[in-house]
């Protein structure tokens, strides 16, 4: 389905490779860190969404933060991207965070620092690792559900934001920054 320079693919993985990565990513040996905010580049506000604006992340491999030991845990999707390169892969855990859902500010994932621009040359995809009713949630209205086994792709200068989960205890997405050839 391709809607907008959208592009979603269901069924990305096989069964026993989605459900591999779960697994693992949700066991007591997998690591996570802390992120005080969804997103760093934001406007300030009300105190009570401040409580509520707030993930566990793990970092795969950046530009300048190095690789992750667990990064063979993401060879399957890795493999079906085809990257020519990378600029950053980030896992975000979401724990359940109330009746309502929170929706983290719009933004992209990567300002070029001469153009304070988002990198159209740029793909952005996320893999979505369990199903939910939290969703991404593009400027325009677009909203890609979050759908177990969901790779969604994307330009890099789309604006978007992540909308949290109700309906389970946790929503867990890997987010790719990446160059290719198409």
């Amino acid at each position: 389905m391709s809607t907008k320079n959208i592009k979603i693919f269901d069924d990305f993985l096989t069964q026993e490779e989605n459900k591999k990565i779960f697994d693992e990513m949700l066991s007591m040996q997998f690591s996570w860190g802390y992120s005080k905010a969804k997103v760093y580049d934001r406007p300030n506000h009300p105190s009570i969404s401040e409580f509520r604006n707030q993930q566990l992340v793990h970092m795969f491999f950046t530009r300048h933060g190095g690789i992750s030991s667990q990064i063979k845990l993401i060879n399957p999707i890795m493999m079906k991207l085809e990257a020519l390169a990378v600029h950053r892969i980030k896992a975000n855990l979401e724990l359940y965070n109330g009746d309502t859902a929170f929706k983290s500010d719009y933004h992209v994932d990567w300002k070029n620092p001469h153009t304070k621009k988002g990198c159209k040359n740029m793909t952005v995809g996320i893999y979505y690792v369990n199903g939910n009713n939290g969703y991404t949630e593009f400027e325009d209205g677009t909203k890609v559900e979050s759908v177990e086994n969901r790779f969604v792709s994307f330009a890099g200068d789309l604006i978007h934001r992540g909308v949290s989960q109700t309906d389970t205890k946790e929503r867990v997405v890997i987010n790719f920054n990446y160059f290719c050839d198409s």
